[in-house]
């Protein structure tokens, strides 16, 4: 190589990055749109994979997968695209598509630390869990200095009551963390694992299905005794019952997140339950998830097509969504199947969008009389000038023709 040539190389290494018109807040801007309906294909690709990563970091994976679905047309051999459209899908509670992105990514270039530690959410997820601690070994043996890498395999010994061996992993975990956050973490889990371990003696699995036949959600240390019945459980449908009272346990308990990962995986390891897949669609709904939870609420429809809950449910994601005929449509045959308020909240909010501030007040206080004195319900009647609702009359029949013209 020429010294001139040499030199033009080291010069063109040291300009400064060009900085993507996708990257971080300027990911919604026109001007990174209008990049991307310029751009060669290759490019495109690129700007869409940028794009798609900041809306993820803003919490938008539904949006982020629609750009990553496109990126990959182009250009299906990128690992990168691969690997983040993956982490859509675990965010939206896609596993089994999360884990088959993972493997054609793994498959394009070997392995790769970062694959293996996204792959193992996914297998976890699908309820995997030998799979999971099989790819975050791995991770260990790329990255032996990692400690949330041995916490969270630490964290996956737990789930197969491997006591010891998570002990192991958090003690490692806990001399190698340099950070408060990891200190944090590893002290969660050794939380959990010294109440789980005290619990997993004795009948778990008869304690875990009282307390969820008495609806005990509440019952002290209730998802510690659910973990040790479900470490004994071999059948599918026995341990996705069990998930779903550790979930109701853990909902009790104010702790949102393990919830919905509980109806995750519940409904990974028995699809055919329309009740668990309900449940985890109210948990997305609540997470702000509308595009999961209306997958959610589609496949318990499909085995269940008269369930009022899940019609009211699918109602409110559409909504969210913008979908209005289809969200009133799912609403109105909800409360013509079972009265319910979740279905009435929907039906005031269409009408309040459309300015029927009468009707709307009349289908909100339904779902007052039903029951619903959320503060987000008060604010809405106050909003309609209602500030007693105890004192308004009965509305009456509904009329049955205020469908939205959207």
């Amino acid at each position: 190589m020429s010294i001139s040539m040499l030199m033009l190389i080291m010069a063109q290494a040291a300009q400064p990055a060009v900085a993507s018109p996708c990257d971080g807040a300027s990911a919604a801007g026109r001007h990174c749109a209008a990049a991307i309906a310029t751009a060669r294909p290759v490019e495109r690709a690129r700007l869409l994979y940028d794009r798609a990563a900041a809306l993820n970091e803003q919490g938008d994976a539904a949006a982020a997968l629609l750009d990553l679905d496109r990126a990959l047309v182009v250009d299906p051999a990128n690992r990168a695209a691969r690997r983040e459209r993956a982490y859509s899908r675990d965010l939206l509670g896609d596993f089994a598509g999360a884990r088959t992105d993972l493997d054609r990514a793994l498959a394009l270039g070997g392995g790769n630390a970062v694959l293996f530690k996204e792959r193992a959410v996914a297998l976890h997820g699908l309820g995997d869990v030998a799979g999971a601690v099989a790819d975050r070994t791995r991770v260990i043996a790329a990255t032996p200095w990692d400690a949330v890498a041995l916490a969270e395999r630490g964290a996956e010994y737990l789930w197969l009551g491997r006591f010891a061996e998570a002990q192991a992993d958090l003690d490692h975990a806990d001399r190698l963390a340099g950070d408060d956050e990891t200190r944090a973490r590893v002290a969660e889990i050794r939380a959990r694992l010294a109440e789980w371990r005290d619990d997993a003696a004795g009948d778990a699995a008869a304690a875990c299905r009282a307390a969820g036949k008495a609806r005990h959600y509440g019952t002290p240390h209730l998802v510690a005794t659910c973990s040790a019945a479900f470490f004994a459980a071999t059948a599918p449908a026995e341990r996705a019952t069990l998930l779903d009272i550790r979930a109701r346990a853990w909902s009790a308990g104010g702790d949102a997140d393990n919830a919905r990962a509980d109806w995750q995986m519940a409904t990974a390891i028995a699809p055919q339950d329309a009740r668990w897949q309900a449940d985890l669609g109210f948990a997305d709904v609540a997470a702000g998830q509308h595009q999961a939870a209306k997958r959610a609420f589609d496949r318990a429809l499909a085995v269940a097509p008269d369930d009022a809950p899940a019609l009211a449910g699918r109602a409110a994601a559409n909504y969210s969504l913008r979908a209005l005929r289809a969200a009133y449509v799912d609403a109105k045959r909800s409360v013509a199947l079972s009265e319910n308020a979740a279905a009435y909240v929907v039906l005031g909010d269409i009408a309040n969008d459309r300015h029927d501030t009468s009707m709307a007040s009349d289908y909100w206080l339904r779902a007052y009389r039903l029951g619903e004195h959320s503060e987000d319900l008060l604010a809405r009647l106050q909003d309609v000038g209602i500030d007693e609702p105890d004192d308004e009359p009965d509305g009456g029949t509904l009329p049955g023709s205020d469908a939205p013209t959207v």
